[in-house]
């Protein structure tokens, strides 16, 4: 957790929980003994801090601004860096897609974050993975599952997000959530493709989502754990 979070009202997603020194000596330790090193970051102070260590996933990667009355302070010239480190970024832009479809729908939401004030809109977010996509950013799918609109058996929204949000191409979205998030996570030589060797761990869905991404749907014909038919 480098910066605090939207969902805890005693947390300021604004300002960053660890000074530089701490995160990169996290860092150094992870990178010294293979371990795997994640960071939530909602502040554009932490965010930077994960970046300049070198933290190998970055989750949310917002950039929200320490004064109450700003929103989002991007600064550009950081996803070179990004690219540089090999850091992969994970959007989690689908709980703000699942969270819109559902205001349309006229059901209750969440209160904001009384630390926050100026949430950023749905466009600044987008502009802001769209741009860092086209820089050649590794851009994963995750939900910030179990949060808000965002359940558990609806992850699958990533893909749909990345496509029609980030303008994705249908199998870079299905890649965003297998392969590239095996990549990201350090497991792509057992997960992430259909193939020899690799874990027989598989959902199978009644209409190709390579034509629609929508075809990716909540409640799949099959999962297969371990090479077993266990729905």
């Amino acid at each position: 957790m480098a910066s605090g979070g939207n969902f805890t009202p005693s947390s300021n997603p604004r300002i960053s929980q660890y000074s530089y020194e701490t995160i990169q000596e996290t860092v150094n330790y992870c990178n010294s003994n293979g371990t795997y090193l994640c960071a939530h970051t909602l502040s554009r102070n932490s965010t930077i801090q994960c970046i300049e260590s070198g933290v190998q996933n970055i989750i949310h990667g917002r950039w929200f601004d320490e004064s109450t009355d700003k929103a989002y302070s991007f600064d550009k010239d950081y996803s070179k860096m990004i690219v540089d480190k090999g850091i992969y970024v994970d959007s989690t832009i689908s709980k703000h897609l699942l969270e819109y479809e559902s205001e349309l729908k006229g059901e209750k939401q969440r209160p904001s974050n009384p630390n926050v004030n100026s949430e950023p809109s749905y466009e600044s977010i987008i502009n802001i993975f769209r741009y860092l996509d086209l820089e050649g950013v590794k851009i994963i799918g995750a939900l910030d599952m179990g949060m808000s609109k965002a359940d558990f058996n609806k992850a699958v929204a990533s893909a749909w997000a990345h496509v029609e949000w980030l303008g994705f191409d249908h199998w870079k979205a299905i890649r965003s959530i297998t392969i590239t998030n095996a990549e990201a996570m350090r497991i792509e030589k057992s997960k992430g493709l259909i193939s020899e060797g690799y874990d027989a761990d598989m959902v199978f869905f009644k209409n190709d989502p390579s034509k629609n991404i929508r075809n990716l749907v909540f409640d799949p014909q099959h999962v297969i754990k371990g090479g077993e038919v266990i729905f």
